[in-house]
């Protein structure tokens, strides 16, 4: 799963060859702004046919917090 996320990741970072692990901020350490934000959660949701919660969309603040999230709403 976090081979997935990164990958959607990197479609949207403007900075090159980013080490991207779990404990990667979202916006301090890869600078994504909101509507990046957004189209990154609705591309995961659209390939692994799943809608994040509200909750869960508010708190995201690492790749790892995605990937719970993700883990959490498919095994529901």
């Amino acid at each position: 799963m976090f081979e997935s996320i990164r990958r959607v990741l990197l479609r949207y970072i403007e900075v090159g060859d980013v080490f991207i692990t779990e404990d990667t901020r979202l916006q301090e350490d890869l600078c994504l702004n909101s509507l990046d934000y957004i189209y990154i959660l609705m591309d995961l949701e659209d390939a692994y046919d799943f809608t994040f919660s509200e909750e869960d969309v508010g708190h995201m603040r690492t790749v790892g917090d995605i990937e719970r999230a993700m883990e959490k709403e498919m095994a529901s």
